[in-house]
This record gives C-alpha cells, sequence and structure tokens, in this order.
C-alpha cells in the first residue's frame, strides 16, 4: 500500500473523528521507488503518486512497471469556469507526462474526471498522443447514473508497454459506496499475466 493524503475530507465541525482523502496504490506485490508529483492547481489540491513493481516471469526475465494513480480537477473555480470543459485537466496531465516522461513501461490510472466524450477532451487526446488505450474501455461508462448526468466515462488506464506486452482493463460490476465504478486492469508480459 502506498497512501498519499491530499487534504481534510469535509470540515472539522462535521465530525469528531477527524480523516483526509488522497490517493493509493494498492498491490498484492512489493511496491518501491515512489514518487509524489503535484499537478498545477485549479481548485483543489491533486497530486499524482507513482510506484515500481518488479518480478520475473515464468522463464526468468526480468520486468519492472510503474504504475501511476491520479485524480485530476472536476472543476475550476468559479472565476476560471470555461476552464472546466478541458484546459485545467490538459494543464495537469501535461504536468503529469514531464514527471513520468521516461521510457519506463508505465501504467497510468484513475479518476480524469472528463466532462466531454473523450474525442472532445483535450487531457484524453494529449495522453493518447503519448500512451496505448485499449479500445475496448470506451465501450462503458465508470460513473454511475444520477438524476443530473448520464453514465459516462470518466476513470481512464493507459499503457506505455514494450513491444510483446498488453495491457487491458474492464468495469467491475458491483456496488460499492462510490459514484463510480471501479476499473480492474490487467497486464501480460509475454506469455505470463
Amino acid at each position: 500500500l502506498f497512501y498519499v493524503p491530499l487534504m481534510r475530507n469535509g470540515r472539522p465541525e462535521e465530525s469528531h473523528i477527524p480523516e483526509d482523502r488522497g490517493n493509493a496504490i494498492l498491490s498484492t506485490m512489493p511496491l518501491s521507488s515512489f514518487t509524489v508529483v503535484e499537478l498545477p492547481h485549479v481548485r483543489q489540491r491533486r497530486l499524482a503518486i507513482g510506484a515500481i513493481l518488479s518480478g520475473e516471469t515464468t522463464t526468468r526475465s526480468s520486468w519492472t512497471i510503474r504504475v501511476i494513480s491520479v485524480h485530476l480537477e472536476n472543476r475550476a473555480k468559479w472565476s476560471q469556469a470555461l476552464h472546466s470543459f478541458g484546459r485545467a485537466r490538459l494543464r495537469q496531465v501535461k504536468a503529469l507526462g514531464r514527471a513520468y516522461s521516461t521510457g519506463t513501461p508505465t501504467i497510468i490510472g484513475g479518476d480524469f474526471n472528463t466532462w466531454s466524450d473523450e474525442w472532445d477532451e483535450p487531457a484524453i487526446r494529449h495522453m493518447e498522443q503519448y500512451f496505448d488505450r485499449p479500445p475496448a474501455s470506451s465501450d462503458f461508462g465508470t460513473v454511475k447514473r444520477t438524476f443530473l448526468f448520464p453514465e459516462r466515462l470518466v476513470d481512464y488506464f493507459f499503457f506505455r508497454l514494450p513491444k510483446g506486452w498488453t495491457g487491458t482493463y474492464h468495469r467491475v460490476e458491483i456496488s460499492c459506496q462510490s459514484d463510480h465504478y471501479p476499473l480492474l486492469g490487467r497486464l501480460q508480459i509475454g506469455e505470463r499475466e
């Protein structure tokens, strides 16, 4: 587990037990080389956190991959409301790209808080210039339907992998406390997952 708190969750007077919220990476394998990148401030503090996973295939070939968890801003301040339609998230993914520009195989996943369809969202178009996104990932929404908003895709996985590796993900159909469906990613390294 790698967890970095972002901010206090709620007002202090709302609860007798202080709590916070932040980004986390959970893994069944050991994590190392932890990184934290503060993204450009829009309305709330936002971070990207990263860690390295390493192992061996069944043929004893070593492998290493960086995993990154991100939660982008969903809206700008009222004085900059037009930035909510993409400009703010684009600034954040550009900073993410600068921080993690090395050739290390990388998976980026998280809540990109997109308002538009991915073809019209600058942050997603920018990410697709540098990372692969499996085409099947756009066949579902990740935010549960509400009265005002239809189900839409706001959570993504992006992969930068060596030749012969493949990454996929899908929505997990379980009910949980979140207003988002969880995503399950899978990485195949040559012949072994």
